[in-house]
Order: structure tokens, then sequence, then C-alpha cells
């Protein structure tokens, strides 16, 4: 895929990888992957996306519990948030309104149907942010 035609880019990603590493590392090879697209492929923007918790996951296998993982989510996204704002061209965007329970799919980890409406219109939010810095 040639990279080369886009000004911004949108991650989100991050959630399987905090089942297995700890926060500050995942930021680190974030960054790394990030500082590699601005620099390979002058990228103008990069947002990274909010890391959402999870709620209870059976089907997927985590050394850590549910709470534990969730902290390392709130880790990392104080992480990536911090490092955003040292990098005019990064910046991190929290997702509103889809933190409630009901928005999240059985298997406790994924969104359900009824919340990618708002999450499409939260990743559109995204994308005219970063148009508009």
């Amino acid at each position: 895929m040639n990279l080369d035609k886009y000004s911004i880019i949108i991650l989100q990603v991050g959630s399987n990888d905090l089942s297995n590493i700890a926060p500050s590392r995942f930021r680190r090879e974030l960054m790394s992957f990030a500082r590699f697209l601005q620099e390979k492929h002058c990228i103008q923007k990069i947002v990274l996306m909010e890391i959402l918790h999870r709620v209870h996951t059976r089907k997927y296998r985590m050394k850590h519990t549910v709470r534990q993982y969730n902290q390392a989510v709130d880790a990392a996204n104080g992480l990536l948030t911090t490092a955003c704002r040292a990098r005019a061209y990064m910046s991190f965007w929290q997702h509103r309104r889809l933190h409630l329970r009901r928005l999240v799919a059985r298997d406790g980890v994924h969104l359900n149907e009824a919340a990618m409406p708002r999450y499409w219109r939260s990743v559109k939010g995204a994308i005219l942010g970063a148009m508009r810095t």
C-alpha cells in the first residue's frame, strides 16, 4: 500500500497489545511506528485514537484480569496523550459517548452494531480535527 498519498493517518490500535505488554513499552513501540510513518511517508498528521476499556472477556485469553487490563488501558492512554502533546504532527483523540456498557458486544471486547454510528462519528471528528491543525 502506498501511504505517500495520505496526509492524515488515524490509528485505532493497541487493545490486543496491552493484553501482553506493559503500557510504557506499548507507547514506545507505537511512537516509533508513528515516527516511521511521519519520516518515511511524510504523513502530515497522525491521530492516535483512545483505547477503550473491556467489559469482560471469556472468549479472549489474557494473562491479566479485566480490571488490570483496564488499568493498563488508562495508563497507556495517559502516556499517549502526553507523548502526542510533545509532537506537532500528532494528536490524541478521546472518544465521546462510547464508554457505555450497552454499546459493548456480547464478547465484552468489541463495540456492538448500535455503537458503530457513534464510533464512525467519532472517527469523522478526529479527521476533521486533524484537518484544522
